[in-house]
């Protein structure tokens, strides 16, 4: 029963913990995501600003009458064509620049200011100086003279000759740091490196954020806010070249992340306590309905075993396992008690057997005293017949000897008559002595004989009835 406390109560501080760490790890995950998309979010809106850029600039090159007045050096024609429409493109696509330069980077027309031209921006326009070299597209973040731009630049030809190039500039300030965030819900802060140190040129940041501290503390890797609320880390700006240009701090809204954990804690503590509550009523239905018949089956178990059948057996009705065990047990019982009673009737015969084995024996031993005294009889008698047949073996030497002598001496024949009836009464009296021995000797063996029968009708009386068999 502990050993099933233990383990409910250890499964249930398994689910609770499992549950803190999934959702601690699902938080790190998501927050994770949720910052790689911010910064990814971050490139892809100035590569758009820069494809913008690079696309109004590749329609304006590839104009015909763009291409003949910038052949022909037609300053006020080309303002003439643009100039009247830059403020529409600076309100509604944020353009801050629209040039025109002269190889190698010489400004030729500044749509956005035309009466500033002819100004050579070789020493810090390398956008301008590789597109007239090279003859190829640039498109990127550069810095300038009034800050960071997003630019596009494109060659501008005709029939092969190379011309110039044709500029779009988009801000990388205030109004891009602000849409970006309308837009994304990041909060976002761009800083420059200036001739004092690094400068804010545009910051959403909430509130209380301070984003030159920011950028200090996060200069190892991001972490939370004072607030708990935000994650903030930072990301190298890079230029069109790739080299770093500035740093954005972005912000990620943790809260959603924090309440998604803080759900997952809540279920898993719910789910710890309704699996202690599983437990224990299953603790109590078991302790009840099967650990306590079990613990009563046990002992009469033990009882049984040390050779008490003598029980009451309960539980032999239900139809599951207990009851099986204790059907059994019952059995066992029954199949004890009878086995008493069988190994007691076995005991009384083997006691009624030794009683009669010990009778037989006492006969045996009296008909063999009986016996030997019979036989003893029956020697002194034979001694005795054969002393009487030796003494009328003599009589008869005797006579033999005396008719012997009879025959041969006639002159002592009356003699001898007068000494043959003297023996010859012997031989009369010594005739019937022998009658009287045989005489006495068959009466004691028939006196034995008649003992030994008596003897054998009692040990056939004695003779144990057929063994009986029995059930065990």
């Amino acid at each position: 029963m502990f050993v099933i406390l233990g383990q409910a109560l250890l499964g249930s501080v398994s689910v609770f913990v499992l549950s803190q760490w999934v959702a601690a790890d699902l938080t790190e995950t998501a927050l994770d995501r949720e910052v790689a998309n911010a910064k990814q979010q971050l490139k892809a809106r100035t590569a758009a600003e820069s494809q913008q850029a690079l696309l109004l600039a590749k329609v304006v090159a590839s104009q015909t009458g763009v291409q003949d007045r910038f052949a022909e050096r037609d300053r006020e024609g080309l303002a003439a064509e643009f100039v009247s429409g830059f403020a529409e493109l600076k309100t509604d696509y944020g353009i801050r620049q629209f040039q025109f330069h002269l190889a190698p980077a010489q400004s030729f027309l500044r749509v956005h200011k035309p009466e500033k031209f002819g100004d050579d921006l070789s020493g810090f326009r390398n956008t301008v100086v590789e597109t007239n070299t090279k003859g190829i597209v640039i498109s990127g973040l550069e810095k300038g003279v009034a800050g960071i731009g997003n630019r596009g630049v494109v060659p501008v030809t005709r029939n092969g000759v190379h011309l110039g190039s044709v500029e779009f500039g988009l801000g990388f300030h205030e109004l891009f740091v602000a849409d970006f965030t309308h837009q994304t819900g990041y909060p976002l802060a761009i800083l420059r490196d200036g001739q004092n140190g690094a400068e804010v040129i545009g910051s959403q940041l909430p509130e209380g954020m301070d984003p030159l501290e920011l950028a200090d503390a996060t200069a190892t890797g991001g972490g939370v806010d004072a607030s708990g609320r935000y994650f903030i880390d930072r990301i190298a700006i890079e230029d069109f070249s790739g080299n770093p240009i500035a740093t954005a701090i972005i912000g990620v809204d943790q809260s959603a992340c924090q309440a998604i954990a803080g759900s997952a804690r809540t279920l898993g503590i719910g789910v710890s306590l309704f699996l202690l509550a599983i437990a224990g009523g299953t603790l109590v239905f078991a302790s009840r309905c099967i650990f306590s018949p079990l613990r009563t089956v046990t002992s009469r178990i033990m009882e049984l075993a040390e050779g008490n059948a003598d029980l009451d057996i309960k539980g032999t009705a239900r139809p599951d396992e207990v009851g099986d065990i204790a059907r059994a047990v019952s059995v066992r019982c029954e199949n004890r008690k009878e086995q008493d009673r069988l190994e007691g009737q076995q005991a009384s015969d083997r006691a009624s057997r030794r009683h009669s084995q010990e009778q037989v024996k006492a006969l045996i031993e009296g008909f063999k005293a009986t016996s030997q005294d019979l036989l003893s009889a029956v020697d002194r008698a034979n001694a005795s017949l054969q002393a009487t047949a030796g003494s009328l073996d003599q009589v008869a030497a005797s006579s033999a000897e005396q008719a012997k002598k009879a025959s041969g001496a006639s002159n002592d024949a009356s003699e001898n008559v007068q000494s043959i009836a003297s023996g010859t009464e012997k031989l009369a009296s010594s005739i019937q002595e022998i009658s009287q021995q045989v005489g006495r000797t068959t009466e004691i063996v028939n006196q034995a004989t008649d003992g030994v029968r008596a003897t054998n009708d009692k040990i056939a009386g004695l003779r144990p009835p057929p063994a009986r068999s029995a059930k065990s």
